[in-house]
């Protein structure tokens, strides 16, 4: 049974999770066929598949909060676009395709609940994990440094930690806001 109010999602939607669980292993293969299995922890590629998860089991919250990071990836994603290149079609799978999967059912599958602490808890935990586990030298979900290029403008990162966690809070909270509005709209029968 799905945990929310609103009708469950159609067995059509649901098949939809197969796509962005295909975002995922395109790029886990990619990443294990060139030397990085553990940058398949970055924030964008993992919301593919807890987009696929909760896209094949009918669980909003999963799909809202891969929804809200994906749509905060893509900016970033573009900037090292243009900065550093593209790293192939799967890199693009899945932050554009994993976004336009995202985009569609979070409107539809609405749970009727805040959840951008659960985004943000998300975030604080896999950050951990990739502290834990991950090399420096690849700073996956900037887990032990500043990000590439943005060093001149925060030299310490304690500091640069605690604005991009608070940035980040503020950023699922407002997403969260705005679903949420779009949530009670829809639940009062006005466009």
């Amino acid at each position: 049974m799905a945990n929310h109010q609103t009708k469950g999602l159609s067995r059509n939607w649901r098949l939809l999770g197969l796509l962005p669980l295909a975002f995922f292993i395109a790029r886990l293969v990619y990443f294990s066929n060139h030397g990085g299995v553990s940058q398949i922890l970055w924030m964008c590629h993992f919301s593919n598949l807890t987009l696929a998860i909760g896209l094949l089991f009918d669980r909003p919250t999963w799909i809202a909060i891969s929804a809200y990071w994906l749509i905060l990836a893509v900016p970033f994603w573009l900037i090292d676009v243009f900065s550093f290149g593209l790293e192939g079609i799967t890199s693009a799978a899945t932050h554009l395709g994993g976004l336009a999967v995202a985009i569609l059912p979070v409107w539809k599958s609405f749970p009727n609940k805040r959840v951008w602490h659960f985004a943000l808890g998300w975030y604080l935990f896999l950050q951990l994990v990739c502290r834990l586990f991950t090399t420096p030298e690849l700073n996956i979900n900037m887990a032990h440094a500043v990000y590439r290029g943005w060093e001149a403008m925060y030299p310490n990162y304690a500091w640069y930690w605690l604005l991009t966690t608070a940035g980040a809070g503020l950023s699922v909270f407002l997403l969260d806001a705005v679903r949420m509005s779009v949530f009670n709209r829809k639940k009062a029968g006005t466009p």
